[in-house]
């Protein structure tokens, strides 16, 4: 994590567009592509916290149809920069700081298996 400190926020915003346009290395990570981010410039990704910017980014996040897998992703990798998953970094450190866990793509998997089950039991 030092080296991604060292980096300014537009290096990092670089990487992370030309990291989500790579062929993915596992299989599990072919959902980066149907990311809604994928559309846009770095930057808007990754704005100054609390702001109008961050607003949009969140707003843009839930309705992205792999909020799910891009927040595991980025709870399982530590990614503490930048709008992933419908979270911003502070309530990810938060989340983090709270819990051990080996695989958070297992368990926000499972829970929303679970939620989309609840919701079909309720037609």
């Amino acid at each position: 994590m030092d080296t991604v400190k060292a980096r300014t926020n537009n290096q990092y915003c670089l990487d992370v567009k030309q990291e989500r346009f790579r062929a993915p290395q596992v299989a599990d990570q072919r959902w980066k592509q149907q990311g809604l981010c994928t559309r846009l410039p770095p930057e808007y990704c990754f704005p100054e916290p609390r702001s109008v910017h961050e607003d949009k980014a969140l707003t843009l996040c839930s309705n992205c149809p792999v909020q799910t897998e891009c927040l595991a992703y980025a709870l399982d990798e530590k990614i503490l920069y930048g709008i992933f998953g419908g979270t911003t970094p502070r309530w990810r450190r938060q989340l983090l700081s709270r819990r051990q866990v080996t695989s958070w793509h297992r368990i926000l998997t499972q829970a929303r298996a679970n939620h989309a089950h609840g919701r079909q039991l309720l037609h």
